[in-house]
């Protein structure tokens, strides 16, 4: 039987004075990352249960608890899995930040890998050839994504230590809330060193959604207001966005089937079909078709679902009241298919991953996985 000797020291002194400033989240989190969250010892999570009864509701350290938690309360599913509540609102600056963040992070554990540090997941390691295939990933990523938002200048050169000098920038440019959100955020189900790069490709992409929806969402006001220059930069921009994405696909790519389906054996209930973010995206260019609506597809986002059902006005309807000049008819016209072509590029490049770390597997959300995507993939952006 587990014993309080068994805790972490800074938990146990914690637990006598519980301040929430001062909680170990350092502590708490190396276990996790040491064993896995599907191997965490019992008496580690009847203290954090405990820690949580002397918590305020919904605070941060409640947030990261519940994170935590979420396997032993029997609610681990997507979000908990990618730690979604505990990034900030979605905001440009904020979220441009974030994903260079969580990006510079991913090669940060690639090189202290290669580099034969003492770090987590040590399970199932990829050769330098690897390595070096997804510092040059990453670092197209990052460069595209600096070059747009201002961020930290992203070197060239021979990709490891190019990489090296990128993850320096990226970190003296950092803030302590930003180090304490990388911290909090990489909570493993398993000891798979994929999983690291996993994780973090998956929360950039949720990040990407979540600015994405909340600039699509004033497409539709544009519209109406008769601003339909205004409308189409906006889709303009969103088009950059889905492109600024493929290298993080291709960094995504490099994956170890075999890492991949490792992990992937503790993950059950825990699927990209539960994404709020990416459906509130796809049901603000158009309301879903019935049979969709009432599929697994939204039947997993209930709260999508039912901002759906309440007659959220999309850009599909709004594009077909429009009523401009024929030269900005033209131009929202031009951006519309631009948008709608890079969402579809991306939708294919993530069928394509999915055939080859999947292959006939069924998905881990309770779907058919590869034939749920490739029949998701042939929904029409807009029917405007």
């Amino acid at each position: 039987m587990s014993t309080a000797a068994e805790l972490p020291a800074p938990l146990l002194r914690w637990l006598r004075e519980p301040v929430p400033e001062d909680f170990p989240y350092a502590a708490v989190v190396s276990e996790f990352q040491r064993v896995g969250k599907e191997r965490v010892a019992a008496a580690l999570l009847a203290a954090l249960a405990e820690a949580r009864t002397r918590t305020a509701a919904h605070s941060p350290l409640a947030r990261f608890l519940d994170v935590a938690l979420d396997k032993h309360d029997g609610r681990y599913d997507y979000g908990s899995y990618l730690a979604i509540e505990l990034f900030p609102a979605p905001a440009d600056t904020v979220t441009d930040r974030v994903v260079i963040r969580l990006v510079a992070d991913a090669l940060a554990f690639e090189l202290a890998a290669l580099d034969g540090a003492d770090v987590p997941l040590p399970r199932l390691r990829p050769d330098r050839r690897t390595v070096v295939l997804r510092c040059r990933h990453g670092l197209r990523g990052l460069a595209r994504l600096a070059a747009r938002t201002g961020g930290p200048d992203i070197p060239e050169g021979e990709p490891v230590e190019a990489a090296r000098a990128a993850v320096t920038a990226v970190a003296e440019d950092g803030t302590p809330q930003e180090t304490h959100l990388l911290r909090t955020t990489l909570l493993p189900v398993d000891t798979v060193h994929d999983e690291y790069l996993f994780l973090r490709i998956l929360q950039s992409f949720e990040m990407h959604f979540a600015i994405s929806a909340r600039h699509l969402a004033t497409v539709p006001a544009l519209l109406d207001a008769g601003d339909a220059r205004g409308a189409g930069a906006v889709l303009g921009d969103l088009a950059d966005r889905f492109d600024e994405t493929a290298p993080l696909f291709s960094l995504l790519a490099t994956m170890q089937v075999e890492a991949f389906r490792t992990f992937r054996l503790h993950t059950e209930g825990a699927s990209a079909i539960q994404s709020n973010n990416y459906k509130r995206l796809e049901s603000l260019c158009r309301r879903p078709d019935p049979g969709r609506l009432e599929s697994a597809a939204y039947e997993s986002v209930p709260v999508v679902r039912d901002e759906v059902l309440e007659g959220r006005r999309t850009v599909d309807e709004a594009l077909a009241s429009l009523g401009s000049s024929p030269g900005a008819a033209a131009h929202v016209e031009r951006e519309r298919r631009r948008f709608a072509a890079a969402y579809e590029r991306w939708r294919r490049t993530h069928h394509r991953l999915a055939v080859r770390m999947l292959g006939d597997q069924p998905g881990s959300g309770y779907t058919a996985g590869v034939p749920y995507l490739a029949e998701a993939r042939t929904v029409p952006v807009f029917t405007t």
